[in-house]
């Protein structure tokens, strides 16, 4: 699927972009195939630029919690041939900031995972029947950077962010009384 938008690469585009084949992963998942296992605790958004496709694998609590190729429902669902085709031609186009490109990749691929739809959808996971998979109301959500030349979780780098910002505005309107210019 040849992308044709005019914001190709931009943020707002490759949020989006990543936002929609979550969106699409978390609707073709078979939920069913995930219930006779057990409790799940972890959600990964795999993300392969250069093998121009994404997944959403599970943890269960029984799986070794940093070897997500060995969990039990590695790559339980994964995107359609040309869904991710967009950005990975983005990446591949990034010449020597290919690398650059991927974190922005996988910290856009982190916002979807961490949004209110992808939130949502996973809480409905939650709340199926018993005969559905049981997804733990603190599963982990995980983005990394698969080839690890960055060794950690992009998930808790934007949450971390959040927080920090958050506590910026704090802090600034404690200081100056709520009055001044307003603050991102």
């Amino acid at each position: 699927m040849k992308e044709s938008h005019a914001n190709v690469g931009s943020w707002p585009w490759l949020k989006l972009s990543l936002s929609t084949i979550l969106s699409n992963l978390l609707d073709r998942l078979d939920r069913a195939a995930l219930a006779p296992y057990g409790t799940l605790t972890g959600v990964s958004y795999d993300v392969y630029p250069w093998h121009e496709y994404a997944a959403l694998s599970f943890r269960l609590s029984s799986d070794d919690r940093d070897d997500i190729a060995a969990w039990t429902h590695f790559e339980a669902v994964r995107s359609l041939p040309d869904e991710l085709q967009a950005v990975s031609d983005w990446y591949g186009a990034g010449g020597d900031r290919q690398r650059e490109r991927a974190h922005f990749i996988f910290l856009a691929a982190a916002h979807a995972l961490l949004s209110d739809q992808s939130q949502s959808a996973l809480q409905a996971m939650m709340d199926e029947p018993n005969d559905g998979p049981f997804v733990n109301r603190i599963a982990e959500r995980i983005v990394t950077d698969p080839d690890q030349s960055v060794a950690f979780n992009y998930c808790e780098f934007v949450t971390l962010t959040e927080v920090h910002q958050a506590l910026e505005r704090v802090a600034f309107e404690h200081t100056t009384g709520g009055s001044g210019p307003a603050r991102p």
